[in-house]
């Protein structure tokens, strides 16, 4: 029953993906909460099914012109609303809590240094990965999907 859930929440829905995670954490032993969520979900995109990603690309797809000439801009930008986070990223200095960190972690500082990658400060309440990782309020929920989807 899980995984049509993930499927939408992964493809075409990420505004339901934090709870689909949520009720897929139990899929090796259900319970009746669990049922319940599930049909909360559902009962969410039958009153939301006009506002998928889909309709937004509907919406969307036929008013982009697409130029003769394409160019491709390499420069990532990282929004992060942790001033740790943003140290860690930003500064090469080793610590007592950074020595152990994997090789992968050197790629990401030298991607920073050569500014493939933008380390930009955002503030907390405009943090948009909240909806995919965190239980929110209705209200901040309303608001991030939003400013992801634009409904």
């Amino acid at each position: 029953m899980r995984k049509p859930f993930l499927y939408v929440s992964a493809n075409t829905r990420p505004d339901i993906s934090y709870a689909v995670s949520q009720v897929a954490r139990f899929s090796h032993e259900p319970r009746k909460t669990h049922a319940t969520a599930l049909k909360m979900i559902a009962r969410y995109l039958e009153g939301t099914k006009t506002k998928g990603m889909q309709t937004l690309l509907k919406e969307i797809i036929p008013t982009i012109t697409i130029p003769r000439t394409l160019t491709v801009n390499m420069i990532t930008t990282v929004f992060e609303d942790n001033n740790g986070a943003i140290s860690s990223a930003t500064t090469h200095r080793v610590t007592s809590r950074t020595k152990h960190f994997n090789i992968k972690y050197h790629f990401f500082w030298d991607s920073v240094e050569k500014g493939d990658i933008v380390i930009e400060r955002i503030n907390s309440q405009e943090q948009k990965a909240d909806i995919l990782t965190k239980g929110l309020t209705k209200d901040t929920f309303e608001k991030i999907r939003c400013l992801i989807q634009g409904w």
